[in-house]
């Protein structure tokens, strides 16, 4: 088990009059958090970087903004072009706080470019830094956790519903880890998956040579599983002998595939073989991973006595279709005793959380 020795991070009465750069490079996506203070001549600009980056934590409880960015992982460059092009790195930057395999992996980079000016890569360990994001979020966030109700949409949670202990953190990234939380000062690795983000990525390049990861969730809404994957009434007809089993359910992704004697075998990205359109098995793609993902979080959670169930991540991050599946598998596997949660900027936890690192001194 660890824990976070020094106690829960706070947000301090007041930024420092410096700039604050995180970021948290993980195997598919960098997200980065900044800080610029109000004093200096770029904030004058502020509604552009609100363009530029997108996502923005507006007015926090002592009136300051950090903002948010992503970029592809592969594409570092881009980041490191950005902060220069920005400065967001001035004669009183000390380090860059950063987390996640990449901070290693990039390590050398940074300081063949930022070594010069006397500015380090400040590594902080992964776990702890979602959890310190998530604590963030938590207790400053105006609307921190919301539901994903199929036909219903996004629904808020009260805020004192987001104070229970414990919970489970499922991060999902390339992979998937599972993290139990205690409380925020005490969590632990209880359980993880290979299937994620980077399997939904892999399998739909290779499926339908779409290897973006809003191109492949925007196209998935548009698509019906049904039309790759077998259900239980193309098992049983419609006199199944399971009660419970009802015919629409999903008895197992891509076999309607397997077994058409027509295919070809030969998949074309233009087309795919004239037959099975690319939003279909994207949609199945979908489906296939989130529901796995749904259904071993639920699992751990059983297995931990916690019915508390965090999803972050840019997997689930303003992606409607992953979190419906999500839910849609906790649902079934709790039969309907349980639904999935999710948070408010939860993609940027990471990076938010190592953000953060910076006021450690001050508050604790």
């Amino acid at each position: 088990m660890q824990s976070i020795t020094k106690g829960l991070l706070q947000l301090p009465a007041k930024f420092p009059n410096k700039k604050i750069l995180s970021i948290d490079i993980g195997g598919n996506l960098a997200k980065t958090a900044f800080y610029i203070p109000k004093s200096d001549p770029q904030f004058q600009d502020h509604k552009s970087f609100e363009i530029l980056t997108k996502d923005t934590i507006p007015k926090l409880s002592n009136g300051e903004m950090i903002y948010l960015k992503s970029f592809p992982s592969t594409k570092i460059h881009e980041f490191i072009k950005f902060a220069k092009q920005h400065k967001l790195i001035d004669k009183d930057s000390q380090h860059i706080h950063a987390t996640g395999g990449g901070a290693y992996k990039y390590n050398d980079l940074f300081e063949e470019e930022f070594g010069q000016m006397g500015v380090q890569l400040k590594k902080h360990d992964e776990m702890e830094s979602l959890v310190n994001g998530m604590s963030f979020i938590l207790n400053y966030g105006k609307e921190p956790a919301f539901k994903y109700i199929q036909g219903e949409g996004k629904k808020y949670l009260p805020r004192e519903s987001t104070t229970q202990f414990p919970k489970l953190l499922i991060s999902i990234g390339s992979g998937v880890s599972i993290i139990k939380v205690n409380n925020f000062n005490s969590f632990e690795r209880v359980s993880g998956t290979m299937i994620g983000g980077g399997t939904l990525l892999g399998l739909a390049n290779l499926l339908t040579g779409i290897n973006d990861f809003d191109t492949i969730l925007e196209m998935s809404k548009r698509g019906d599983n049904n039309n790759v994957d077998m259900l239980v009434r193309d098992i049983y007809g419609d006199k199944s002998p399971f009660k419970d089993l009802k015919g629409d359910l999903l008895a197992s992704s891509f076999a309607k595939v397997a077994f058409d004697n027509e295919f070809d075998g030969n998949l074309r990205f233009d087309d795919i073989s004239g037959k099975y359109k690319k939003e279909d098995i994207l949609n199945s793609l979908v489906f296939m991973i989130s529901f796995n993902i749904g259904q071993l979080a639920y699992m751990t959670g059983q297995l931990h006595q916690v019915d508390q169930m965090y999803f972050i991540g840019n997997y689930v991050r303003g992606h409607d279709l992953a979190m419906e599946r999500i839910n849609f598998a906790v649902e079934f596997m709790s039969q309907q005793k349980t639904q999935a949660q999710f948070l408010t900027y939860d993609g940027y936890l990471g990076a938010i959380g190592a953000f953060m690192k910076e006021f450690e001194n001050d508050t604790n």
